[in-house]
Parts: structure tokens; C-alpha cells; sequence
């Protein structure tokens, strides 16, 4: 079993953490996150506006990041978190999650128009640099170094043939096919998947829960 946690296979995410990791550009010193779109109108029955079918944007949209968070720095200390609520729940929430020696945030929701589009991007700030992400950019993934200039950085993007055109917050399919061919291969070398196992992805939940709480309450939440 999988859960479908796509932004550890992202490229462009993937890349994040191995500049990380190599600290490339020496100790991460914050991390900020986006993941925004329109407000759905596609769901049968619009079961996604609904709160207690969906759990709201928090849960199906903005987790991602929270899962992330933890694939790159582990479980944060606390959360602390504010927010807007309507019928589909937290439609948008904004959080702040507690690291020794790194600051990190990430905003999520749909409180925009329908035909505004999706939109995922992250900022990563280094004691010599930055990364930073977009997916409405051309090109997507590009680093500054300290007193340097400005330059898309490459990053290992599988080769697949797009048979139809993109929509919705699908911009590329590349993290989608490392995610189904990472779990066909567990398949086929009888293994269990040891990224984006159901662990893991309780761990997130349990974080989102905690920044819901914190956005219903006006309190830190500590896990």
C-alpha cells in the first residue's frame, strides 16, 4: 500500500531535497510553500465544497504541503496557523510550522475564482542562495547564489509522452509517472513502498488536524 502523496516524487521537489541534503548552498534557513488554485466546481454531487465529504481544501489540497514538510525536516515541533472557513470548511489556511533552526510556512486554499487555474511554488532560502519554484514559470526551477545571478537549475525530469493536454493542477505529469512507476516497481521486486506509506501520511494527517485546531482555537498546537 501507497498513499498518493506526489510531491515527494515532484522533480522539482525531489531537487529541493537533494540541494538540501548536499547543502549546496550551505544550511537551509527557511522554507516557504504555496498551493493555491480556484475554487472546484468538477466534484459529482460538488461533494469537494462540502466540509464534512471533503474535509476542505486544508485536507484535499494544502496537505501535500504538510506532507512534504515532514518527507524533507521530519515532524515539526508545533503548528500555528489562521485561516478562512465557509461551507467547504478551511478553505484557505495559512501556517507556520515550529523548527529548531529553520523557519518554515506554507499557504494553502482555493479562495479564488474558478477559472484562476492551480498554482504550486516554494522559496528555499540558504546561508549561500536560493531555490525557488513556480509552476506557473518558464523555467519552473531556478537558483541564485550569493552575489551571483539568477539561473534555471536542472533537474531530472523523466521522459514520457504526454498523450493529452494538461489541465487543472496537472502542469506536468512527470511526478505523477515517478509515483505510479516507483509503486510498480515495489510490485514487481515484492517489496513494500518505504515513501508515502500509510506511517507517513497518518503523521501528515495528524499535523493538519493540529493546524486546524490551532486556526479554530488562535493557539499554537504542539505535536
Amino acid at each position: 500500500m501507497q498513499i498518493g502523496h506526489c510531491l515527494r516524487f515532484w522533480p522539482e521537489y525531489q531537487a529541493l531535497v537533494i540541494f538540501v541534503r548536499r547543502r549546496s548552498a550551505g544550511r537551509l534557513l527557511s522554507l516557504s510553500m504555496q498551493r493555491r488554485c480556484g475554487r472546484p466546481t468538477g466534484s459529482v454531487g460538488d461533494w469537494l465544497n462540502h466540509a464534512h465529504l471533503s474535509g476542505g481544501a486544508v485536507l484535499d489540497l494544502h496537505i501535500h504541503d504538510t506532507d512534504f514538510v515532514h518527507h524533507l525536516l521530519g515532524c515539526p515541533d508545533a503548528v500555528t496557523a489562521v485561516g478562512t472557513k465557509d461551507r467547504s470548511g478551511w478553505s484557505h489556511i495559512f501556517t507556520t510550522y515550529h523548527f529548531a533552526g529553520v523557519a518554515v510556512t506554507a499557504e494553502g486554499g482555493w479562495n479564488y475564482p474558478s477559472s484562476w487555474g492551480f498554482q504550486m511554488a516554494f522559496q528555499a532560502v540558504f546561508e549561500h542562495g536560493t531555490m525557488e519554484f513556480d509552476s506557473r514559470s518558464d523555467p519552473t526551477l531556478v537558483v541564485t547564489a550569493k552575489g551571483g545571478v539568477r539561473k534555471p537549475l536542472a533537474f531530472a525530469q523523466p521522459k514520457i509522452r504526454e498523450a493529452t493536454a494538461s489541465s487543472g493542477n496537472i502542469s506536468a505529469l512527470g511526478g505523477y509517472f515517478n509515483e505510479l512507476a516507483y509503486f510498480v516497481d515495489c510490485l514487481e521486486r515484492d517489496r513494500k513502498p518505504q515513501i508515502a506509506t500509510p506511517r507517513q501520511a497518518a503523521e501528515s494527517v495528524r499535523t493538519v488536524m493540529a493546524e486546524i485546531k490551532s486556526a479554530q482555537t488562535g493557539r499554537t498546537v504542539r505535536l
